[in-house]
């Protein structure tokens, strides 16, 4: 078989310390327009500490379904909600940003300093329905799965998770209901929020348990 990138199999490229030391899946790929580089990451962390230098055949031999986004031009970014889901494309610049994701979305990840990977308005997210006008509102962001975001969201306090009803629903019709938690769904996998609209608190913060599922 042909080798599929434009830049060698022993070029450098950038991946995650959680790609390599605890199999993450690769959930996002970046081309970027400057030096024809690319980047193969979870879409779970943007801090240098966590990066990692690969050749480009090792990426592909770790993720051999990373050839479908082969041809992905300088400058564009693609990403996908599981590994079996299919890519969305997307210029990789602040105006394909914005309109991807809402500027609340964006500013959540950028405050907190967290990984971004988009939920689609016809993602499955799992709901606990019946505890939705309670407060504080309540979500936790598992590794997307075939046919999930990873997303779990409930509302009230609570000391036993397994006891929720979890039901599978699509997020735009969540959103009708509660759309007070649409700028945290960009979170990235691993990442939680508790937020109550009557006072204005919020939480945000990353668990790397929510990967030990």
């Amino acid at each position: 078989m042909d080798w599929p990138f434009d830049q060698s199999a022993n070029t450098a490229a950038i991946t995650t310390r959680f790609v390599l030391e605890n199999n993450f899946p690769i959930l996002s790929v970046i081309h970027y327009s400057d030096d024809h580089s690319w980047a193969f990451t979870c879409g779970t962390t943007n801090a240098e500490a966590d990066g990692r230098v690969i050749s480009m055949a090792e990426a592909l031999a770790i993720d051999p379904s990373l050839g479908a986004v082969a041809d992905l031009p300088p400058g564009w970014t693609a990403w996908r909600e599981a590994v079996h889901s299919p890519w969305t494309r997307t210029v990789n610049s602040e105006e394909s940003l914005a309109n991807s994701l809402s500027p609340q979305q964006v500013e959540i990840c950028l405050r907190y300093q967290a990984g971004i990977l988009s939920t689609l308005p016809k993602a499955i997210i799992g709901v606990a329905a019946e505890s939705l006008a309670l407060f504080p509102l309540n979500g936790l962001r598992h590794p997307a799965t075939q046919g999930t975001s990873g997303w779990y969201i409930w509302g009230g306090v609570t000391e036993n998770f397994e006891a929720l009803n979890f039901a599978p629903i699509c997020l735009d019709h969540v959103l009708e209901s509660s759309p007070k938690i649409a700028p945290y769904l960009a979170l990235a996998p691993g990442w939680r929020f508790l937020i109550d609209p009557r006072n204005g608190h919020e939480d945000v913060w990353y668990d790397e348990s929510l990967f030990n599922v």
